[in-house]
């Protein structure tokens, strides 16, 4: 019996050895994935946090946002408008056949423009030459430069000029060219009664704007400005405007929405 137990006692050593082993192992794994789980969780929450944070922000700013955009479309709305209401038709007609000093009689049938336009005449040195309406027909002055003179129709007013000549030849038409134009005196006119305008671009009440043109001289007209304290949008642009002597100069329009 004793060879027998004696030759038992390493196996029972091994044996005892590998169950300690396989505890260790097993304690070993499961720290690891107590760790691990832990490290989930903490994911987790973490995550949770912040969706939570940005749903916050969202609902914080979203008023914001909104305000913004409609701002910034009330001050597409208003260029788009202001473009409109400072717009009107211009005519242009290339005239010869006056040589000899002779002064010019004009028809509106055959520029076919419509009847109480407005009209100004300029020779080859782009000079005003006086003209006047009489009836349907535009009387030309006869002291000019050149062989061709420029006659510009609208329904914007022009500066005032006047003639005394009669009895005046029938120029040749050479050309007609008709297109739409920013007018100086459109702008004046809107600029220089404010409250009319504002009222004919049905702006929203609870919202307010103001308006500014700069002329090619550098001369600035505005109207609307006030002292905020909220975010004020804004918008400038360059733009090409007729004048009262029907020259096409270079100018900055700046619209503000608040």
């Amino acid at each position: 019996m004793i060879p027998t137990i004696l030759l038992g006692l390493p196996k029972k050593k091994e044996e005892l050895l590998h169950h300690n082993h396989q505890l260790n192992k097993s304690w070993f794994l499961c720290q690891i994935m107590k760790c691990k789980r832990g490290s989930h969780v903490g994911v987790i929450a973490s995550f949770s946090i912040f969706i939570l944070f940005l749903v916050g922000f969202y609902l914080a700013t979203e008023p914001a946002l909104k305000l913004n955009k409609d701002k910034e479309a009330l001050l597409q709305y208003l260029e788009g408008k202001i473009n409109e209401e400072f717009s009107g038709n211009l005519t242009t007609v290339l005239i010869s056949n006056l040589s000899g000093g002779s002064c010019g009689n004009l028809s509106t049938e055959r520029v076919e423009v419509p009847l109480g336009s407005y009209a100004l005449v300029k020779d080859n040195t782009n000079t005003v030459i006086a003209s006047e309406f009489r009836s349907n027909s535009l009387f030309i002055d006869n002291n000019f430069a050149g062989e061709y003179l420029k006659v510009y129709y609208s329904n914007v007013p022009f500066t005032i000029t006047q003639t005394t000549d009669s009895g005046c030849d029938v120029p040749a038409i050479e050309s007609i060219r008709n297109s739409q134009e920013i007018f100086q005196a459109k702008i004046e006119q809107g600029i220089g009664n404010f409250s009319f305008f504002k009222s004919k671009l049905n702006f929203p009440d609870e919202s307010q704007f103001s308006i500014s043109f700069q002329y090619n001289n550098g001369t600035i007209i505005s109207a609307g400005e006030m002292n905020v304290t909220q975010n004020v949008f804004a918008e400038e642009k360059n733009m090409q405007y007729t004048d009262n002597n029907a020259n096409s100069l270079a100018g900055k329009l700046a619209i503000k929405v608040w």
